[in-house]
């Protein structure tokens, strides 16, 4: 049984791959790097999912243990190459180490 989504939040525990999806998408992150990253990190929180990023919208999927699905699309603006967001994940990672 897929959940529709309209007019309801989604779900915290998934709410972060949501945030994440738009963010790679918005600073032009290539589609299929950015459904290999959701991939792997939904696999390190214990989340089953299955993602598309196509150029104006994003979908999600997350299957329940009880075979239960829920289900998450939006449209979003085409991707943009942001130079600016680059240089701050360097100057982000430089203060990490």
């Amino acid at each position: 049984m897929v959940e529709q989504t309209e007019g309801r939040q989604v779900p915290p525990k998934y709410k972060f791959l949501v945030q994440l999806g738009k963010a790679l998408h918005h600073y032009g992150v290539p589609s299929y790097k950015s459904e290999m990253y959701l991939s792997e990190i939904a696999e390190k929180k214990g989340i089953q999912g299955s993602f598309m990023d196509l150029p104006t919208s994003i979908n999600y999927v997350f299957y329940e243990a009880d075979e239960q699905t829920y289900s998450h699309a939006e449209s979003v603006r085409p991707g943009e190459l942001d130079l600016g967001a680059f240089l701050n994940k360097g100057n982000t990672n430089a203060r990490i180490r």
